[in-house]
């Protein structure tokens, strides 16, 4: 595998774009469609009344990767992340692209209310 001769894995670096850096500068990844902001998080949060450990539960990931995370300390995993959306989807989140206005996010309408 190319790229940077570290054998260690360092956290990654956000920039202001949510473009994530990995520890060498070689490569980039940006998060377009699984990508969420702390803000949206801890937003999403809010609207569903979730404390962090209701969040790690509901995504199956540990207490520490959504504190770290809300904190700013680290970016988790893809993984992690794809687990953290999809917990919020699956409870009714609905997250908005970034399209000029900034990202944001809603409750999806139930389909027994419309």
């Amino acid at each position: 595998m190319r790229g940077c001769s570290r054998n260690r894995r360092q956290p990654s670096r956000r920039n202001h774009k949510g473009v994530v850096f990995d520890h060498c500068q070689s490569k980039r990844t940006t998060f377009s469609m699984i990508f969420i902001s702390v803000e949206q998080c801890r937003a999403a949060r809010a609207m569903l009344g979730w404390s962090q450990g209701d969040l790690a539960d509901a995504a199956k990931v540990s207490r520490t990767t959504v504190v770290d995370f809300e904190r700013g300390l680290r970016t988790p995993h893809r993984n992690n992340l794809d687990a953290i959306r999809r917990a919020f989807e699956t409870a009714g989140i609905e997250f908005i692209p970034e399209n000029g206005g900034g990202a944001g996010l809603r409750l999806a309408k139930r389909s027994d209310q419309i």
